[in-house]
């Protein structure tokens, strides 16, 4: 794999002998301060162009940064044919395990930079353009506190979901069983956690891109139950990390509730997990 400085050096040195480069930004992890960053961590790069179809329409010049294991064109999938001067972006795998996410930017219109909130740091700034600033604090995966409407729909989608889980599993079918519980209830449990993790520390948190560095925050004992509400591939394990997940839900859910004086069913949970018993029992 590239060293960091060595990818960085040809960024710079790429836009530095193109003169319709203007101007270089480093987003995302590398750019945040508060970040865990690796060496497999991206290189999210954003170029300031002059005629920027005249980048859209070669895509021999993108060879130069190094490569190619897989690359994408997400701008495209939309139906964009670039004929106007809106951004276009390439995410490029690279064989050596780097990986650079550059997306450009038309100097005429840089609503995708003035409108951003995430960190940054200006590499390079030929024209000395007044639109681009270092930005050292990142909103945008900070987690407050919710007020009682937003508390109330985390809860109410929870436990809504939980019979999915159970006829599913009782069913056998285990695809659905498995998009409703990674993609609803882990969601929802991950969500209520991180508003008690924000009332234990007294602050907001940016626990990151799909709550990323929330372990930061959680003692082992907490993190251990918070992994048992992970489940395989199997029925009854599935069965016993529904029980888990209930059980753990609840416990934070009371925990927040008390704490911001929120209404909350404390016999929603112990009706539940009767209901979904009798279920798998049948």
């Amino acid at each position: 794999m590239r060293d960091a400085n060595d990818i960085l050096e040809m960024i710079i040195k790429i836009a530095v002998d193109d003169e319709n480069i203007l101007a270089v930004c480093l987003n995302g992890s590398r750019a945040d301060k508060h970040a865990f960053c690796d060496q497999y961590s991206d290189f999210d790069i954003i170029y300031v162009v002059r005629e920027i179809r005249n980048y859209t329409t070669n895509q021999q010049w993108f060879r130069q940064f190094g490569e190619v294991l897989i690359s994408q064109t997400p701008d495209v999938f939309t139906g964009y044919d670039f004929t106007g001067n809106e951004k276009f972006t390439k995410l490029m795998q690279f064989i050596d395990g780097s990986r650079i996410d550059l997306t450009l930017v038309d100097v005429t219109n840089m609503k995708h930079i003035t409108q951003s909130t995430e960190p940054q740091l200006v590499l390079l700034n030929k024209d000395n353009l007044p639109e681009l600033k270092n930005i050292f604090t990142c909103d945008d995966y900070l987690v407050g506190l919710p007020n009682q409407n937003e508390f109330f729909e985390c809860v109410n989608e929870f436990w809504w979901v939980v019979p999915y889980v159970a006829k599913g599993l009782c069913r056998q079918e285990i695809t659905y069983v498995k998009s409703h519980f990674e993609g609803i209830l882990q969601e929802m449990l991950w969500k209520m956690l991180a508003w008690k993790l924000s009332l234990l520390y007294h602050k907001k948190i940016a626990f990151g891109k799909h709550y990323r560095y929330i372990k930061r925050y959680m003692n082992s004992q907490e993190y251990e139950t918070f992994i048992n509400t992970f489940a395989n591939g199997e029925v009854n394990d599935v069965w016993e990390k529904l029980f888990n997940i209930c059980d753990f839900f609840d416990e934070q859910a009371q925990l927040v509730a008390v704490s911001l004086l929120l209404d909350y069913d404390k016999r929603i949970a112990g009706k539940m997990k009767a209901y979904i018993t009798r279920i798998k029992n049948d």
